[in-house]
């Protein structure tokens, strides 16, 4: 069964936009809820994405790496992509972090990137390699 990627991507932009936008902030305890919101969903994404690719590229329906053959090379090594998705997440985090700090409006941009770019590798890893 194919999973279909329209409603995979709508709702998590629908959760990014909502984590985003309505999470509370509380300044007063040290704990900014916004950024861990946002940071939480990119790491959660990047992992799934990791989990499926490791999982389902290499084998079966699926011998190569198709959409991103350059980053993780076409089998898919487990050490490479972890290596690959931890410095995107490391960059992603301390580009918001630093962005949040400085008082920055876009601050939340770089994990949204990270998260759209992951839902789409992870969507296409389900949707092509079952």
């Amino acid at each position: 069964m194919k999973m279909p990627i329209v409603p995979l991507i709508f709702w998590l932009i629908v959760l990014i936009i909502v984590t985003v936008f309505f999470g509370a902030t509380s300044h007063a305890e040290g704990f900014d809820r916004k950024y861990w919101s946002a940071a939480g969903n990119a790491v959660a994404t990047i992992g799934a994405d990791f989990g499926s690719t490791v999982a389902l590229v290499g084998h079966g329906s699926c011998p190569v790496e198709a959409y991103s053959p350059w980053m993780y090379g076409r089998r898919a090594e487990p050490a490479r992509v972890g290596a690959v998705m931890a410095l995107e997440a490391s960059v992603a985090l301390g580009v918001g972090y630093w962005a949040k700090k400085h008082n920055k409006r876009l601050w939340w941009a770089p994990m949204a990137y990270m998260t759209a770019v992951h839902s789409r590798g992870l969507a296409n890893n389900l949707q092509h390699c079952r």
